[in-house]
């Protein structure tokens, strides 16, 4: 087992954080053997991937891959706007046109008709009787 694998980084929290086997089989629920198994260089699907990074607080790609994968997609995505931020700015921009049409009503000329009311109709029928 290399460091630079993904068993050693396991090995390594789990004695860093000192949690059994068990401890972390039982918060992913899978048996203490498929633990000891991903601790020995075995396969693990990304679902348990996921809950174990987890569950002990590191980043996944990280966890799975090693320090240098994680870089290079830090790099690979360096100026791009993903995920959270492309959210905040599309939020910040629907909040933008919601303001600007409240401006464009609020900017109709006094006595201008609403949208859907009929122009030559009063407030007691029809205009002129």
């Amino acid at each position: 087992m290399t460091e630079d694998s993904f068993a050693f980084r396991l090995k390594e929290l789990l004695e860093h954080k000192k949690l059994t086997l068990q401890t972390v089989a039982n918060a992913l629920d899978v048996s203490r053997p498929a633990v000891h198994k991903w601790t020995k260089g075995g396969e693990i699907d990304y679902e348990k991937l996921r809950k174990l990074a987890a569950f002990l607080g590191v980043n996944l790609i990280w966890l799975r891959y090693g320090e240098q994968a994680r870089q290079d997609l830090i790099a690979r995505h360096a100026g791009t706007r993903t995920g959270r931020a492309y959210r905040q700015d599309r939020r910040h921009q629907h909040g933008q046109h919601r303001t600007q049409a409240r401006r464009a009503v609020a900017a109709r000329p006094t006595g201008a008709v609403p949208r859907g009311v009929r122009a030559d109709v009063g407030r007691h029928g029809i205009a002129g009787r």
